[in-house]
């Protein structure tokens, strides 16, 4: 279900909130395995992730790294005020976590 159909649905408004959660991520991005340095069990961190993906039907790819979100975020800010920020946090969403793309 759309943002917009859930929003008119249940009376409410999405407002996307920024905030980065690793900084120091650089441009290129790193590897899950990298980023965690061994304190989680990535495969089952995946198959969690996956699964809830599942049960809320949203796609979710085999993600494997992870990027700086820093520019994409200020970019959906503008496009936002262009009027276009669902379709751009939508595009980013499956650009990251269903085909695994750099978002830096």
């Amino acid at each position: 279900m759309r943002t917009a159909q859930l929003c008119r649905e249940f009376h409410r408004d999405v407002r996307y909130t920024l905030f980065p959660l690793h900084p120091e991520t650089p441009e290129p991005g790193m590897s899950l395995d990298e980023l965690f340095g061994g304190q989680f069990d990535i495969e089952t961190m995946i198959a969690r992730f996956r699964h809830v993906a599942e049960e809320l039907e949203l796609p979710f790819g085999d993600r494997t790294h992870t990027y700086n979100s820093r520019n994409a975020q200020e970019l959906g800010k503008w496009a936002e005020e262009q009027g276009a920020g669902e379709a751009f946090h939508m595009a980013v969403y499956r650009a990251y976590y269903v085909d695994g793309c750099n978002i830096a």
